[in-house]
């Protein structure tokens, strides 16, 4: 049996538990797969935070033990200025692949804008769209036809959320690289720490996690950010700790 071939891109700014339980998730769906993680360069529409080499290392140790996960360096390596369109990387897969079938994981915020998309009726004669309906206010009334596959589980979290310390919903390994390479909410608050401070509350940090981890601390998400902040006021006025 020939196996499939799906495609996900995306930022990955940082990559995160989410990402993963929705891969896992769809290749449970579609049986036979090979997973194909397309990380964008540059994004068209906002600026990353972190440059390509720390997100793509991130994603490597996100997807290490997952069967079937590949990582594509097709967008990374373009050499040309020029923004990458969607049509461009499934030109480049269906050439790679001519024989397999091919699906597009999308998320419902995208589905519902795909008209826009540069060449979209070429895109749907060549992939097979799937969508993942994410949390959020918005109507979903994709104008196209896909496949809708329901999460009953409830994936309410985002990359922006992480880069700001409002949740930490990362793999462990992901979570180690942050915080070692200084990526993210720890440019943040490396400024209220003097340097002896700032690597101490590093290690509190991590050795809280691993503590909560152990001894199987639901959120152990929390224990790592009340080790990471719980000296980050020992040097500042009343008034701005309050701030």
């Amino acid at each position: 049996m020939k196996k499939n071939i799906i495609l996900f891109g995306g930022s990955f700014d940082p990559i995160h538990n989410g990402h993963i339980k929705i891969i896992n998730f769809v290749k449970k769906k579609i049986k036979n797969s090979d997973f194909y993680i397309i990380p964008t360069k540059k994004h068209r529409w906002k600026k990353n935070e972190e440059p390509i080499q720390h997100r793509l290392k991130m994603i490597k140790l996100a997807v290490k033990n997952i069967k079937s996960v590949h990582i594509s360096h097709y967008e990374i390596k373009k050499k040309s200025n020029e923004p990458n369109y969607s049509i461009d990387t499934i030109n480049y897969f269906c050439k790679k692949f001519p024989n397999k079938k091919i699906f597009l994981l999308i998320g419902s915020d995208l589905a519902n804008e795909f008209k826009k998309w540069k060449k979209s009726n070429e895109i749907l004669k060549k992939v097979n769209l799937i969508c993942i309906k994410r949390p959020g206010n918005y109507d979903f009334k994709p104008s196209i036809n896909l496949k809708l596959i329901t999460y009953k589980n409830n994936i309410d979290i985002s990359s922006n959320e992480i880069r700001k310390l409002q949740k930490i919903d990362v793999p462990k390994k992901v979570l180690e690289y942050i915080t070692y390479k200084h990526l993210y909410f720890i440019k943040i608050i490396r400024k209220y720490y003097t340097k002896k401070r700032f690597k101490h509350a590093l290690s509190v940090a991590l050795l809280a996690y691993k503590i909560a981890e152990k001894n199987k601390i639901k959120n152990y998400y929390k224990c790592y950010i009340a080790g990471l902040l719980h000296d980050i006021t020992k040097k500042i006025s009343f008034n701005k700790q309050k701030k």
